[in-house]
Parts: structure tokens; C-alpha cells; sequence
């Protein structure tokens, strides 16, 4: 899916959400108000209706009061309640909103009509009077019997209608939860899908990238998410196997010229050691300085064969039991005369120091640190290698009175081809010796360190395991 899609699939199934809640609560809204206003209507009703009642029991008793005692002025208040009983009839018939409501209220309409022709033409006599007041009687009975009905149907009108409006409560409620919860839903699995398509794609994609700007550069990229974030990994896994492939080329040319250097450079190493055991003693000097610089000459190229052969995972050891101590007494005796300015102390016990390692790369370590001792103290001093015993371990020490290193370089000078920035351009040298000398100490299970202050010397730990099972 691409970014557009999802994010048009994301606006409607929201903006749909939206638009569905808004009607389910303006139709609910609506039909809640309607039953409201029924409600009241049915109640103002049956408030009519008991009020009409209790105009015609007082107009029924000032008429019999009346009646009994002639002294009793009812004229007025009778005039009053006749007038109200008028009234509150008309009203509850403009009210009325069924048709069995209509047909109680003319029966009502009939009754009372019926007792107000009886009040009036009620006699003077006592003897008629009785007659006629138990006529009254029953006409005002039948009429609050008519309007006893209109509050009835008004009354079972307000509880059907309360009913009705909990029922709609209720669907409000449950439609309510379900809009909720199919929101919830919905709004759930967007979250899931923005996580599962972008943010998690861009996240793996982004530690690859960074893993590889570190040197993780056999990393590549997933392939999944939206289509924008599959064409970038796609394009970075692309990219990474072009480099790669540039840097076997690059490795497979230097390795070339390597291998190609080391016949002309053995060749005149050969040449030099055969020139100074036949030169005059005068002349040995200047021999065993070309000497010197064709060793030189030699190691740097081995560096940097080693180098391509390191990135190329083609670097071989063959592990063995040694003596430690043999071999760091040929390192130093192998420097010794390589400097009259520079003092070589040696430092180890007395009790045999083993260990299993490739003997070669180990000297090969040993001899590069302590080149190094003597190339980076141009000033001459002492050089101290020195070997202890630690628990399970050889610590193992070059220390040198030479320009040291700044704090800011410490971390650069394991790297290849880099190199303090105090030393390029006045001590010469391509800055792989140190690249490859750890990586070898690593090969044997061990480590390789630092310690130096600039203008002080430097002193270079190597840790190797005594017990070791190479992978």
C-alpha cells in the first residue's frame, strides 16, 4: 500500500466514524426532544383535566349551598367557575392528539353541557329541589365520570410515552457503547497498521542505516511496509551492494599490488643483507640503514595485506602451545639494534609463560608495538615491555617516553589508515600496523588498549586469555 492510500484509507474510515456518530446522536437528539414535548403535552393535559374537574365540584357545591340557603350569594363565583369550567373544556379540546381522546372530551363536552341546563333550571321548591338535586347529581357524576376518563387516557398516554422514552434511552445507550467501541475499533487498528506499516518499517530501517555507518556493512534492509518505505530499503539494499562490491574490488586490487610488492621487496632485502656482510666496515652503516628501511618497507606492505585479507575475512592463525617469554625476547633482540638512541628493557618472570596462539601473528604484534615505541619517541628514552601473570590471563605491556597521544585521537588509531594528528606529516607511516594488531589480539580471545597523555609517552596493555578454544 502506498502513503497516499493509507492516508485517504485513514481520512475516510475516520471522517465515516465521525459522520456516524454525529447522526446517531442528532436522530437520537431529535427523537428524544419529539417524546419530551409529547410528555409535556400529555401533562398539560391531564393537568386540564383535574383542573376542569375541580372547577365543576366547586360550581356543583356554591349551586347546592345555594340551593339550601338562599342568603348564600353564589352568583358571582358561580358566574366564575362557569366561565373557567368554559375555558378549560375549549382548551383541552384544542389539545386533544388522538381520536379516543376527542371522543371523551365531547362526551365531556355533552355532560357538562347536560349539568349546566340542569343547574339552571333547578326549582325553588324544597320538595322539586330534592328531586332535582339527586338529577344534579347524576349529571355531575356522569361529567367527572367522563373527565375521570380523559385523565385516565392522558395518564396511560404519559406512561406509554415514559416508556417509550427509556426504550429510546436505552438504544441510545447501546448505540452509543457500539459507536464507541466500533470507533475504538477502528481507531485501534489504524494505530496498529500507522505501527505495523511506518513506524516499525522506519524504525528497523533506520538501525540498519546506522548499523551500517558503523561497520555493520553486510546489514540490509527489510523489505516490508508501505510502498514508500519497501522502493527506500529496497534502494538502500542497492546501494550497500554496490559499495560492497566496490570495497572486494578495492580490496582484490590492493591485495594485488600487495602480493606483487612483496617479490621486488624480498628480493632487495636479500640483496642489502648480502651487500652488508660483504661491505668494508665503512660502508655497513649505510647498508644497514637501507636495510632497516626495506624491513620497513616490508612490514608496511604485510600491513596492508593483512588489512585487505582481514575485510575479506581471509585471515588465517594456526593456534598452538608457545612460551610467551621466548618469543618476546626474540621481539626485543630483534629491536635492540635497531636504535642506539632508544634503551629496551624487558621485563618478565621467571616461571614459563604459556599460552595457545598463532605464534607469527603474536610476534607480528609484538614487533609492530614496539616499532612503534621507537618511531613515535623520536627523542630516544626508554622502552619497556613487560609481561605478567593475572588470574587466567597475560597482560602484556609496551611503554614508551615518546610524544603520546591526544585524548581526542585515542579512539580513531585502532581504525585503518588513521593515524594521531600530531604525527601525519613529521613521522612517515599509513596507520594499518595498530588495525591489524588488534584484530589479531581479538582473533585470540583478547584485547588490545591504550593509555597515553600527549607529551608524556604512551603505553600500549595487550590482554590475552592463557586458556583458549579458537572458533
Amino acid at each position: 500500500m502506498k502513503l497516499s492510500s493509507a492516508l485517504a484509507t485513514f481520512v475516510t474510515l475516520l471522517l465515516a466514524a465521525f459522520l456516524g456518530s454525529a447522526y446517531a446522536l442528532v436522530t437520537t437528539s431529535d427523537l428524544l426532544d419529539q417524546e419530551a414535548t409529547d410528555l409535556a403535552e400529555s401533562g398539560e393535559s391531564a393537568r386540564l383535566a383535574e383542573e376542569l374537574k375541580s372547577s365543576l365540584l366547586l360550581l356543583n357545591r356554591d349551586t347546592i349551598l345555594h340551593s339550601i340557603d338562599k342568603n348564600y350569594d353564589a352568583n358571582e363565583t358561580s358566574f366564575s367557575e362557569k366561565q373557567s369550567i368554559l375555558t378549560l373544556l375549549n382548551r383541552s379540546i384544542e389539545r386533544s392528539n388522538s381520536s379516543e381522546e376527542e371522543v371523551i372530551l365531547s362526551n365531556v363536552k355533552i355532560e357538562i353541557n347536560n349539568y349546566l341546563v340542569s343547574v339552571e333550571n333547578a326549582p325553588s321548591e324544597i320538595t322539586s329541589l330534592v328531586e332535582n338535586f339527586i338529577d344534579i347529581s347524576r349529571s355531575v357524576d356522569a361529567a367527572i365520570l367522563a373527565i375521570e376518563k380523559l385523565v385516565v387516557i392522558n395518564k396511560e398516554q404519559m406512561a406509554s410515552l415514559k416508556v417509550r422514552i427509556d426504550r429510546e434511552n436505552t438504544k441510545a445507550y447501546i448505540a452509543a457503547i457500539v459507536v464507541i467501541s466500533v470507533g475504538s475499533a477502528i481507531l485501534l487498528c489504524l494505530t496498529l497498521g500507522i505501527v505495523f506499516m511506518v513506524v516499525m518499517p522506519l524504525s528497523t530501517l533506520s538501525k540498519v542505516v546506522n548499523d551500517y555507518g558503523l561497520g555493520a556493512t553486510t546489514n540490509r534492509a527489510k523489505l516490508f511496509g508501505i510502498a514508500e518505505i519497501r522502493a527506500i530499503s529496497s534502494n538502500f539494499n542497492s546501494m550497500a551492494d554496490r559499495l560492497d562490491e566496490r570495497d572486494k574490488d578495492r580490496l582484490r586490487f590492493i591485495a594485488s599490488i600487495a602480493h606483487d610488492l612483496r617479490n621486488p621487496i624480498g628480493s632487495m632485502a636479500m640483496a642489502s643483507e648480502l651487500l652488508l656482510n660483504n661491505l668494508q666496515s665503512e660502508d655497513k652503516e649505510l647498508a644497514s640503514i637501507i636495510l632497516r628501511q626495506i624491513k620497513s618497507l616490508d612490514r608496511l606492505v604485510g600491513d596492508l595485506l593483512d588489512t585487505t585479507r582481514i575485510e575479506s575475512g581471509q585471515l588465517r592463525f594456526e593456534y598452538r602451545e608457545v612460551d610467551l617469554g621466548s618469543i618476546l625476547i626474540d621481539a626485543v633482540e630483534l629491536h635492540r639494534t635497531s636504535s642506539k638512541a632508544h634503551r629496551l628493557t624487558l621485563i618478565v618472570s621467571d616461571e614459563k609463560l604459556s599460552v595457545k596462539c598463532d605464534a607469527g601473528r603474536i610476534l607480528q604484534v609484538i614487533n609492530n608495538l614496539l616499532s612503534n615505541a621507537i618511531k613515535y619517541s623520536p627523542s630516544g628514552g626508554e622502552v619497556r615491555l613487560e609481561v605478567v601473570k593475572d588470574h587466567n590471563n597475560l597482560l602484556l605491556s609496551v611503554s614508551d617516553q615518546g610524544i603520546g597521544i591526544a585524548n581526542n585521537d585515542l579512539s580513531g588509531i585502532f581504525k585503518p589508515f588513521q593515524r594521531s594528528s600530531a604525527t601525519i606529516g613529521t613521522i612517515p607511516g599509513i596507520g594499518l600496523g595498530l588495525s591489524v594488531s588488534r584484530h589479531i589480539v581479538e582473533a585470540h580471545g583478547g584485547t588490545l588498549t591504550v593509555k597515553s597523555h600527549l607529551g608524556a609517552g604512551s603505553t600500549f596493555l595487550v590482554q590475552l586469555p592463557i586458556i583458549f578454544a579458537p572458533v
